[in-house]
């Protein structure tokens, strides 16, 4: 499982992955200290928001991305069967994909927000905002390489892995629709839906929130029952893919 592991970091540093991103990354964060300093109150507050919220979405569509066209390489050049041939199960080799990247993620993570906390001086509280970036990320590589695995071409995972985290993002504006809408009409039917996706999609909305690194994290806020929510999610997702390429025949 670690030489799958160290193989897609291998593959990472290959396409030159960390560069690419840290690119990308370093330029957002030069525009959110222009955004911030264009601000005429909380100029600080406003730069470092930005800063956040840029990171959050390139890491994801980022790494989504990659996982999706990676994969469909390793089906297309049936370079997986020469990975499969060796002394390893199709689980472990599903786990120890997840573990590459997730390693490639923090490894491009960790710098940003440690110059995050360096120039801007953030409070302890953006620590819990840290960690919910990586949770969040780990989760939607979970899921991406669920639909890779399955889907095997990197257009039709990049749509479906795009559609669930959008889903995940607005989960919360959904619920607070339905607490507003009465059963009746076809509100009937869609009512008992969206609890349904509430019950089953993780509330990525109640994660990773910029108000966090301004005002702090608020007692009312669920977010040890998300993060456990979520880290059952993740063994869901994994479990799926690598039940599916179980199925699989080479």
């Amino acid at each position: 499982m670690l030489s799958v592991t160290k193989f897609v970091v291998l593959i990472a540093l290959r396409d030159r992955l960390f560069s690419g991103l840290a690119v990308v990354l370093i330029a957002s964060f030069a525009i959110s200290l222009f955004l911030g300093n264009a601000a005429l109150v909380e100029k600080s507050e406003a730069g470092h928001v930005f800063a956040a919220g840029s990171a959050r979405f390139i890491l994801i569509l980022g790494f989504s991305i990659f996982v999706a066209l990676q994969t469909q390489r390793l089906f297309e050049s049936r370079e997986i069967e020469a990975v499969l041939s060796r002394a390893i199960s199709r689980p472990r080799f599903v786990l120890g994909y997840w573990l590459g990247f997730a390693v490639a993620v923090l490894a491009i993570e960790l710098p940003f927000v440690a110059g995050l906390f360096w120039i801007y001086g953030l409070s302890g509280d953006a620590v819990i905002w840290a960690l919910s970036l990586s949770l969040e990320c780990l989760v939607m590589l979970a899921f991406t390489i669920f639909a890779a695995v399955t889907f095997e071409r990197a257009m039709s995972t990049i749509l479906v892995s795009g559609s669930f985290y959008v889903l995940t993002r607005l989960t919360g504006f959904f619920l607070g629709i339905r607490e507003a809408t009465p059963d009746v009409g076809a509100n009937r039917v869609v009512n008992p839906m969206l609890d349904g996706v509430g019950m089953v999609v993780p509330r990525l909305d109640l994660m990773t929130q910029s108000r966090w690194l301004v005002y702090g994290v608020e007692p009312t806020d669920p977010i040890l029952l998300v993060m456990v929510q979520v880290s059952i999610f993740i063994a869901i997702a994994l479990c799926a893919a690598a039940f599916d390429l179980q199925r699989k025949q080479f």
